[in-house]
This record gives C-alpha cells, sequence and structure tokens, in this order.
C-alpha cells in the first residue's frame, strides 16, 4: 500500500516510528501501568501481564480506559491485548501467535501472488491520483 504521512493525518492516522516500531503508540492521555496478575487459565509463560490505565478528566486523574496487555520481555512486543466490552467482560483485541526475528531487505520483494499494489494515497487524496 502507498500512501504519504500527510495523507493518514487527513484521515486522521496518525502514526510515528515509536508506534510503528513497537506495534502499539503511548497513549496520548494521561496514564499509569502497573502489574497484573491475570488467572492461571489466562497465564502465559511467553508474557507478563499489566494493567495499562489511561485518561484524565479535569484536573486529577480519573481512569476512563483499561487494558490488559501480555508484554514480551523477549521480543518487546505485545503478545495479546484485551480490553472490557459494554457488558464488562475482557475481549482479546490483539493476539500475536508467531514471532521470530528476521533480516531486514534494502529492497522491498515484489507482490506476492494474489496481492496487489495499491495506491491509497490516491484515494485520501484524488488530486494525488491518477
Amino acid at each position: 500500500m502507498d500512501v504519504r504521512r500527510t495523507q493518514l493525518y487527513r484521515i486522521g492516522v496518525f502514526s510515528d516510528w515509536f508506534g510503528l516500531a513497537h506495534v502499539v503508540d503511548r497513549p496520548k492521555t494521561q496514564f499509569t501501568v502497573r502489574a497484573l496478575s491475570v488467572s492461571p487459565q489466562e497465564n502465559r509463560p511467553d508474557c507478563t501481564w499489566r494493567l495499562l490505565v489511561r485518561g484524565a478528566k479535569g484536573k486529577g486523574f480519573e481512569p476512563t480506559d483499561e487494558s490488559r496487555i501480555c508484554w514480551s520481555p523477549v521480543w518487546g512486543v505485545p503478545l495479546a491485548i484485551r480490553a472490557k466490552n459494554a457488558k464488562g467482560v475482557w475481549i482479546e483485541q490483539l493476539a500475536v501467535d508467531h514471532v521470530e526475528a528476521s533480516s531486514v531487505s534494502a529492497t522491498l520483494p515484489s507482490a506476492p501472488e494474489g496481492y496487489a499494489i495499491f495506491n491509497a494515497g490516491g484515494e485520501i487524496d484524488p488530486k494525488d491520483g491518477d
């Protein structure tokens, strides 16, 4: 997919190097992160669970949103992210099944069979398109 950062900003997608490099971005509001104990059924040997509490209203810190994050100390990425639904049940929003090391290539490979290159920038800003 081909798109420029200014075009992403136009539609409300604000990515930066930190967010792209770490899979998750820092919250834009006040937040705290603390250790979390989970049930043996939810526990995973490949990560440590953290509770991310974010949001501030008025002058004091008032939690408005919580997420449970299964953080891999080996890879430095979240392996699972859970959030409460409207009924208060924790629902998995992200699940990483496999992580492996790879080498970075200086050239981009061609699109694999069955995939196409798409100019998203032309869709976001038609004057830049064809």
